[in-house]
C-alpha cells in the first residue's frame, strides 16, 4: 500500500513541478526516507516486571520482548539482549547477556546483600539498537529498600526502610540539560513554537512546559508582554507544568513572560521572531478528523512542496500541493493513520523540512489493544500456605466480538495484596510501545493520557507532543542514508568481533591469520579466519557461562606481535534520572478484614512512611564497582577485578602494564606518583598508598622489602579511603608502616588478593588471553508446594507469590493456576500482559 502511495505520489509531482531539477530533488529525498526504514529497520524492548518496588535480598523477575520497531512484530533481526542493572550514580551494578528466542526472553536481577537501598535503574538493548540515538533503549527506574525485618516474636515483616547511603564512587550520570532553558526565580520554563519557529503577522501557539524547583506539581501562571509592557497572551499550566498560549507576534517586537512569584516580578524572553517563514496550527481535539493550517513564505510561492505524515519511520500519506496562497487548509479523516505518535513534515522542493509537528492517534479502526484477560479465582480470603486456584481466560477483539485466543503465551505475576506502592509509575505495555519509546525524556505517568479518551486527556496529550522535543526518528538522518554508518552489528549469538593493530601506530593490519580456541571444564573450540582491510575479524558462537579465549596473530608463517582488540566496551552512557523516578515510595498497608476491590477503595490501606536520606553525588568519574563490604580491616570503598580491568585497557588498544602502581594510575584518575628524596611514591588522593598482600606470603611481604607482585598475579583488587572509620587498628601492623599516620587513618590502604598457586605469567608475543561471557544461564523462579502442614515455612515472606513468563493459554484460551500462599500472605492481585505475533497487546 505504501509503495503504490508513492508511486502516486511521484506522478503528481511529475505532472506538478516547474522543472526536472525540483522533481529530482523532492522526490529523491522521499525515496531516501522510504528505503532508510527498510535499510537499517530498528528494533525496540519492552521488559514486564514482577512488582514495582523491591526489598535488598528479592530478585527481579521480567520478561522481555524484542520487537520491530514498526510494527511491534517480534523481531528476527538480533539474538543477544543485553539488561543492565545500573545504581543511582550511574555505576554498573550487574549485566545479563540473554539468548532471544522468537522476539522474546526472560530474566531475574538478584539484589545481593551487601547493595544499599536506593534506586536502581534497569535498562536493556540489543546492539543493533545502539547504532540509533541511545534514548530508545528501554529504562525503568525502580526504588529499593533495605532487607526486610522481622518482629521477633509474632514473626511479622516489619515497615521496610529505604535509608539510602551517599554512595562512595562518585556520579556518572550526566547533569541535566539545561542550556535552552530559561530560568525566572523558582520556575524554568521551556518554550516549544508550534511547527518550530514564531513567525510575525500570523496566528502562533506557543507550547511551553514550567517546572518549579522546590514543587513540581505547583500550578504556572504568566503573562506575554511585549515591549510596551501590553499584555498579549496568558499563559496558564494545564497538565504537569505544561501548556500553550495563542497569540500574533508583530514583525521587530521583542516578547517577554511576566512570572509574578513570592520573590517580586521577573521576566523571561521569548524566542526570537521569524519575519517570513513556515508555520502550523493543528487542531486534534477532534475524534475523526485531523485539521492542519500551513502557512508558507513568499520566497517559494509557485513552487511544489509536499505534506508528509509519518508513524514509526513508515510514510502513510503523502500529499503534493502548489504554494499559491499564504494560508492553505488540509483535513484528514483519523482513519488512514496507524495509532501511536504521527509527525507532520511539510517540505519544500529541494526535499528539505520547513516544519513539523507530532501529533497522537488513536484509531478505532486500528486498535492495538484487543486482547483482554479475564480472571477467576475460587476464594477471596486465604489462610497462610493454602493453595489458591485461578483461571485466566484470553480474549481477542474479532469481527465485533470477543472470541477465545488458544495457544497464545503470555506473562503473570501474582503478588500479594497485603500491601502496594502507591506512587508507583504506571507505564503498561501500550503506553511503553506506543507513546514513551518513541519520545526523548522521562514521560510520568504515561498510562495516565489513555485512561479516558474525553478532550481533558486528549490535550494533555497533545501538549506532550509538543513539548517532548524528540521523535525516534528524524528526517535529516533519513534523508541521506548514504551518510549513515552503522557502528554496531546484528548480533545472531555471542559476537567476539574486534581488530588486530600494530603496535606503535595502531594501523590496521590486514591479512593476518587470527586463530581463537577457547576452553571451558566441559568442552572446546577452536578456528580461525583472516582480518579484512580493517584489520576487522569475527567468530560467532552459542554457549552459556565464561570460557577462556585464547586468541594468537600470524601472517601465516610466525607469529606477529600486534593489539588484539575486542569491540565489548559499548555500553551506553548513563542517562539523567528526572525527579518524578526518584521519589521515595508510599507504601500502603491492606487492613487484615477489608479487601480492595478497586482503585477507589483507597480507606482500605494505611500509609507507611518510607524516609529516604542523603542522595547527593558527586560529579568526578571514576572506573570500578562500588563494594560497600567490609574486609578485616575495615570498610572497603571500590573494588577491582584485575582480569575485567585489563581486558578493558586492552580492547581499547591501550598498553597494560604488569607494574601494579602504573596500571592503578591507569584505571583510577586519583592515583598518582609523587616525587620524593627515595623514588617516586605512589599517591591516592591526599594520601600515600600502603599494599597489603592476601593471603601473606613470605615472597611479597607487606613493607614491600622483596617488592609487589605483578598484575598477572593479581585477582581482585580493594581500595580502603583515608581518614575512613574503621581502619586498620592493630598497633603491632601499624609498626610496620613507614610512612606517616595516626593508627593508618593518613593512609590508603590497597588490598591485593593473589590468584590461588599464584603464578607469574610473561607476556607472549602475537597471544592475547583473556575471557569470553556467553549466555547467562536463566534462574527459574521457585513455586514451594505445601501439601502437608508439616511442610509450611514459616520464613516464607514471598511478596511475588507465582512469577511465570511464559504460562500459555490452552485450546480454550485458557490457562489454569495452582500456587501457594506464603506466611503472612491472605489474598493476591493478578497482573499479566500479552503481546500477539500481530502486535495485539493486552494487560491487567
Amino acid at each position: 500500500m505504501q509503495k503504490r502511495l508513492i508511486a502516486i505520489f511521484l506522478l503528481l509531482l511529475c505532472a506538478t513541478l516547474n522543472s526536472v531539477a525540483q522533481q529530482k530533488n523532492l522526490s529523491e529525498q522521499i525515496r531516501h526516507y522510504q528505503s532508510f526504514s527498510q535499510q537499517f529497520a530498528q528494533e525496540k524492548v519492552y521488559l514486564y516486571f514482577d512488582n514495582d518496588n523491591y526489598l535488598i535480598g528479592e530478585n527481579i523477575w521480567f520478561k522481555a520482548y524484542v520487537l520491530m520497531a514498526d510494527n511491534h512484530h517480534y523481531s528476527q533481526m538480533s539474538k543477544t539482549l543485553y539488561v543492565e542493572l545500573l545504581a543511582a550514580d550511574g555505576n554498573l551494578v550487574d549485566q545479563l547477556k540473554l539468548r532471544i528466542e522468537d522476539g522474546q526472553c526472560h530474566g531475574a536481577f538478584y539484589l545481593k546483600p551487601n547493595l544499599s537501598a536506593g534506586f536502581y535503574e534497569v535498562r536493556a538493548y540489543t546492539r543493533c539498537m545502539l547504532n540509533f540515538d541511545q534514548a530508545i533503549i528501554f529504562s525503568r527506574v525502580f526504588p529499593v529498600m533495605d532487607a526486610p525485618q522481622y518482629h521477633r516474636r509474632s514473626g511479622e515483616r516489619l515497615t521496610p526502610s529505604m535509608n539510602i547511603k551517599k554512595p562512595v564512587l562518585p556520579n556518572k550520570r550526566p547533569k541535566q540539560e539545561g542550556s535552552d532553558n530559561k530560568t525566572s526565580g523558582l520556575w524554568q520554563v521551556d518554550f516549544y513554537p508550534e511547527g518550530g519557529q514564531l513567525v510575525a503577522g500570523r496566528p502562533n501557539q506557543l507550547a511551553f512546559k514550567a517546572t518549579h524547583k522546590n514543587d513540581p506539581s505547583q500550578a504556572f501562571s504568566a503573562k506575554i508582554v511585549d515591549s510596551k509592557q501590553e499584555i498579549v497572551g496568558i499563559m496558564q499550566s494545564e497538565h504537569q507544568g505544561m501548556g500553550s498560549v495563542s497569540f500574533q507576534p508583530e514583525k521587530g517586537e521583542r516578547y517577554r513572560c511576566i512570572v509574578e512569584g513570592e520573590h517580586g516580578k521577573t521576566s523571561i524572553e521569548l524566542p526570537k521572531i521569524a519575519e517570513d517563514a513556515y508555520n502550523l496550527i493543528v487542531n486534534n481535539m477532534h475524534h475523526d478528523i485531523l485539521d492542519i493550517k500551513l502557512f508558507c513564505d513568499q520566497a517559494s510561492r509557485g513552487d511544489t512542496m509536499a505534506m508528509l505524515i509519518t508513524c514509526r519511520g513508515k510514510i502513510y500519506q503523502l500529499q503534493a500541493f502548489i504554494n499559491q496562497a499564504e494560508a492553505l487548509q488540509f483535513q484528514l479523516p483519523k482513519r488512514v493513520l496507524p495509532t501511536g505518535v504521527n509527525e507532520i513534515l511539510i517540505l519544500n522542493n529541494q526535499g528539505q523540512v520547513q516544519c513539523s509537528r507530532l501529533f497522537f492517534v488513536r484509531n478505532e479502526a486500528d486498535k492495538p489493544d484487543l486482547i483482554r484477560i479475564a480472571q477467576e479465582q475460587d476464594k477471596e480470603i486465604y489462610n497462610a500456605f493454602e493453595a489458591a486456584h485461578v483461571t485466566l481466560a484470553l480474549q481477542q477483539y474479532r469481527d465485533s466480538s470477543w472470541i477465545a485466543l488458544p495457544h497464545q503465551s503470555f506473562a503473570v505475576s501474582i503478588r500479594d495484596d497485603a500491601e502496594y506502592m502507591a506512587n508507583h509509575a504506571h507505564n503498561d505495555i501500550f503506553s511503553q510501545l506506543l507513546l514513551a519509546s518513541d519520545l526523548k525524556g522521562y514521560i510520568h505517568q504515561p498510562s495516565w493520557y489513555f485512561e479516558k479518551d474525553d478532550r481533558r486527556h486528549r490535550r494533555a496529550l497533545d501538549l506532550l507532543m509538543m513539548v517532548q522535543g524528540w521523535r525516534r526518528y528524524d528526517w535529516q538522518a533519513m534523508s541521506h542514508p548514504e551518510d549513515f554508518k552503522l557502528k554496531h552489528p546484528i548480533e545472531k549469538g555471542i559476537l567476539l568481533d574486534g581488530q588486530v593493530l600494530s603496535v606503535f601506530r595502531r594501523i590496521p593490519l590486514e591479512d593476518m591469520k587470527v586463530s581463537m580456541w577457547m576452553t571451558s571444564d566441559s568442552s572446546a573450540q577452536h578456528g580461525y579466519c583472516m582480518s579484512d582491510e580493517n584489520g576487522a575479524f569475527n567468530f560467532l558462537f552459542d554457549f552459556e557461562g565464561k570460557q577462556n579465549l585464547n586468541l594468537q596473530v600470524s601472517d601465516g608463517k610466525r607469529r606477529r606481535n600486534a593489539f588484539i582488540t575486542i569491540n565489548r566496551q559499548f555500553q551506553p552512557e548513563a542517562r539523567v534520572l528526572a525527579d518524578e523516578e526518584l521519589q521515595a515510595p508510599i507504601l500502603r498497608k491492606k487492613e487484615v478484614e477489608k479487601k480492595r476491590l478497586s482503585k477507589n477503595e483507597d480507606d482500605a490501606y494505611r500509609e507507611l512512611i518510607i524516609m529516604p536520606g542523603d542522595v547527593l553525588l558527586d560529579e568526578v568519574e571514576v572506573k570500578g564497582k562500588k563494594s560497600g563490604d567490609y574486609n578485616e580491616y575495615g570498610k572497603v570503598s571500590v573494588s577491582y577485578e584485575t582480569q575485567e580491568e585489563m581486558d578493558v585497557l586492552e580492547d581499547n588498544a591501550m598498553y597494560t602494564f604488569e607494574d601494579i602502581g602504573i596500571f592503578l594510575t591507569q584505571i583510577n584518575e586519583h592515583f598518582h606518583f609523587r616525587a620524593k628524596d627515595s623514588g617516586d611514591v605512589l599517591y591516592y588522593k591526599h594520601a600515600p598508598v600502603q599494599f597489603l598482600v592476601r593471603p601473606p606470603t613470605s615472597l611479597y611481604p607487606d613493607d614491600g622489602s622483596e617488592g609487589w607482585p605483578d598484575c598477572s598475579e593479581i585477582e581482585r583488587i580493594e581500595i580502603m579511603e583515608p581518614n575512613s572509620l574503621g581502619h586498620i587498628v592493630d598497633k603491632n601492623y601499624i609498626a610496620t608502616i613507614d610512612d606517616v599516620g595516626k593508627l593508618g587513618k593518613d593512609i590508603a590502604y590497597v588490598i591485593l588478593y593473589l590468584y590461588p598457586h599464584h603464578q607469574r605469567k610473561d607476556d607472549e608475543m602475537g597471544i592475547r588471553r583473556t575471557t569470553l561471557q556467553g549466555y547467562n544461564t536463566v534462574k527459574e523462579f521457585y513455586h514451594p508446594r505445601y501439601d502437608r502442614v508439616l511442610d509450611t515455612d514459616a520464613s516464607d515472606h514471598r511478596r511475588t507469590l507465582y512469577w511465570n513468563p511464559n504460562l500459555r493459554s490452552d485450546e480454550l484460551g485458557q490457562a489454569k493456576i495452582r500456587f501457594y500462599h506464603s506466611a503472612s500472605s491472605k489474598s493476591f492481585e493478578v497482573h499479566a500482559v500479552v503481546l500477539s505475533e500481530q502486535g495485539k497487546m493486552g494487560w491487567k
